[in-house]
């Protein structure tokens, strides 16, 4: 697996990788779900996820938040070619946390059991999740595994 790297795992470095060593599967950098746009995602990401020719199957990472948004950005992901979803719980970079998206979501269980939820009701097929043992504390990862 080539796991995401936020400014590394372009579609240049994927190729190489799917040619030099042939991952099970392959993942985007994160893409950016747009909360307050009609364009949820960016036309370069859908692009770049358009642009993936290969069989081995691409995961998109989107990070962003709420039901409604992450859905449609999943859906316009899928259609133009992502096989699977991860959705970024992990980022802890200052300016995703600072918009209630990445690692900022492990601050609220609640509110991310409830996403999580309506995402599994609106996605087809599954996703997964990229998460920490917990925003600051490693031991949340016990009140974050049920919900998961």
């Amino acid at each position: 697996m080539l796991a995401p790297m936020q400014g590394l795992t372009n579609r240049a470095l994927r190729a190489c990788m799917i040619e030099r060593s042939r991952p099970d599967v392959v993942f985007t950098e994160f893409v950016r779900v747009q909360a307050k746009s009609r364009k949820r995602v960016a036309r370069s990401d859908l692009d770049d996820i358009r642009g993936h020719t290969s069989s081995v199957p691409l995961v998109v990472q989107l990070i962003g938040h709420g039901v409604e948004a992450l859905t449609e950005a999943a859906r316009m992901v899928q259609d133009v070619g992502a096989e699977y979803l991860n959705l970024n719980l992990g980022c802890p970079y200052g300016r995703m946390t600072s918009g209630a998206t990445g690692g900022e979501l492990l601050r609220d269980p609640g509110k991310l059991a409830e996403l999580l939820h309506g995402l599994r009701k609106a996605i087809p097929g599954s996703f997964s999740v990229k998460c920490r043992a917990g925003y600051d504390d490693q031991q949340q990862i016990f009140q974050l595994l049920p919900i998961y």
